[in-house]
């Protein structure tokens, strides 16, 4: 169970440290792409809380389930449609 916790952590490093690039990008040179992909990468490490929560709550709930999955794929339609706007 120690590998999987120490690989959880570095899975949860790694989609932070996507959020402060993409809001340090955005901040940094304001853009449609930045603000599109800052948001993609805001609603993916929403969808990753709320599944480690669903996943090592106390109980898995379906309601957060389908929050979890809506918050993921809304979170990845933006990043990939943040590419339209790339210059």
């Amino acid at each position: 169970m120690k590998p999987l916790k120490i690989f959880g952590i570095f899975y949860i490093g790694a989609i932070v440290l996507l959020n402060c690039c993409a809001w340090m990008n955005m901040f940094a040179s304001p853009s449609s792409f930045a603000y599109i992909f800052a948001a993609g990468a805001f609603l993916f490490l929403i969808s990753d809380i709320v599944l480690i929560l669903n996943t090592f709550g106390p109980e898995t709930k379906f309601s957060l389930r389908v929050t979890n999955l809506s918050l993921y794929y809304i979170g990845q339609v933006l990043i990939a449609l943040s590419l339209l706007f790339l210059k």
